[in-house]
């Protein structure tokens, strides 16, 4: 059995701004287009998540008496940015 998640960001520029500092955000400011800046800032929280999950999930499971596996994958469906990985 499978759980899908969809996520879209809707405030993009707002998330740039307010994590300002590294490298990346110098280049998503100056040089990506808006489709790029979203799909990096999406890949980001999807990444986030899963990592979140991968701890969390099977500790709850356990406390649940719950044997099972687990596996987590982002399904990328960059074709919505029209940008070539």
């Amino acid at each position: 059995m499978e759980i899908k998640i969809k996520l879209e960001v809707e405030n993009v520029d707002e998330l740039l701004t307010a994590h300002k500092g590294g490298i990346f955000s110098f280049f998503a400011d100056v040089v990506l287009s808006k489709s790029k800046k979203r799909y990096k800032v999406e890949r980001e929280i999807c990444e986030q998540i899963i990592n979140k999950l991968k701890v969390e999930l099977p500790l709850r499971l356990q406390e649940e008496q719950v044997k099972s596996k687990l596996d987590f994958e982002i399904v990328d469906d960059s074709d919505q940015y029209d940008i070539e990985i």
